[in-house]
């Protein structure tokens, strides 16, 4: 960890499974920090929580490019995984031993175009946790029995026993119909309905970035908070609505930041620009500090899937910028291993 007194330390804490594909969306998340982003970031140290059925192996000599960074390997237990799967790869991250300063809880599936160290200074500076809101509510879908996102809400906050925070976040991805896009058009996910507008600091997962101390704190009552999330809905989305409440429980400040520090590529990129302008305006595609290419695992099959993505992949909103920065974090991949 290198860090010095004009500047906080950083830790990222990745939960993934140890599949190649996976492992090749970590390290071009590496080596796109190296090319693009602050100094904050290109010192960071990375946490891998790696969760499996089988027993845990040496990553290091399946993946040698792993030496070429600051790295750690913490494997998920094995009696947690099997009772919570992938959810627990999302919370023993709270259990990782450091003395960074901020963490940014992360997914994989991130490409980093530009220098994010100023909200990594904001979470220090603040002592506050920063993320992007995700794109509708958990409750804004056909099978919640037609009651009101803020109902919903109390009724977790009040099983709690914590205070429900004002209900003042806007959805990120308000306003879109989810039904006219490509892959969605079978989707539950209600449009247009006011009730399910606003929430708490209801986080995308894909970027979470906060003080170390503060999620030291959630670890020790999150699982409790998840369980208690799951007995009003069992849904894939439960890590994410336990978030709020474990931080209303400490309370912890939640802020927003701008969609170019996790922006979405699942979704049209120029309607959800404009959707979610910033202190300037909406900025343009080239703005953007951190792609988030959700559900976009089949990319990295192989370096040949890259290639192919690179060379022939969509040329929409913001596609363009994605597919050329992406080009040139390759570059550096093919460079690297060409080295005798």
């Amino acid at each position: 960890m290198h860090d010095s007194p004009s500047q906080p330390s950083l830790e990222f804490r990745i939960p993934l499974s140890p599949s190649d594909s996976m492992m090749r969306m970590v390290r071009y998340f590496l080596e796109s920090i190296q090319e693009f982003g602050g100094p904050i970031g290109k010192s960071a140290h990375c946490a891998l929580v790696v969760g499996d059925e089988t027993p845990p192996f040496d990553l290091r000599e399946t993946y040698p490019w792993m030496n070429d960074h600051d790295m750690s390997v913490h494997w998920v237990d094995q009696e947690n995984f099997a009772k919570w799967k992938y959810d627990a790869t999302g919370f023993e991250r709270f259990w990782v031993e450091s003395r960074a300063d901020v963490v940014a809880m992360i997914d994989a599936d991130l490409l980093v175009t530009g220098d994010f160290d100023d909200v990594i200074l904001q979470a220090h500076r603040d002592q506050t946790i920063l993320g992007v809101i995700a794109h509708v509510s958990p409750f804004g879908r056909t099978n919640s029995d037609g009651r009101p996102s803020a109902a919903w809400w109390q009724d977790i906050f009040d099983a709690a026993g914590v205070d429900m925070p004002p209900l003042e976040f806007e959805c990120s991805a308000w306003g879109i119909n989810f039904r006219t896009i490509p892959g969605f058009e079978r989707t539950n996910i209600i449009f247009g309905d006011e009730a399910h507008r606003y929430g708490p600091a209801y986080f995308n997962a894909g970027v979470v970035i906060g003080p170390r101390a503060h999620f030291d704190t959630m670890g020790r009552t999150f699982v409790d908070d998840l369980t208690l999330v799951h007995r009003f809905q069992q849904t894939h989305f439960a890590y994410q609505m336990a978030h709020p409440v474990c931080c209303a429980r400490h309370g912890f400040r939640c802020e927003t930041i701008p969609v170019d520090y996790n922006f979405a590529l699942n979704i049209p990129t120029d309607l959800y620009r404009s959707l979610n302008p910033g202190p300037d305006g909406p900025g343009t595609h080239e703005d953007t500090r951190i792609f988030h290419y959700i559900g976009g695992g089949k990319y990295f099959t192989g370096e040949d899937a890259v290639d192919e993505l690179i060379e022939n992949g969509r040329d929409d909103g913001a596609w363009p910028v994605f597919r050329a920065r992406l080009g040139r974090v390759r570059e550096r991949i093919r460079q690297q291993d060409s080295r005798p």
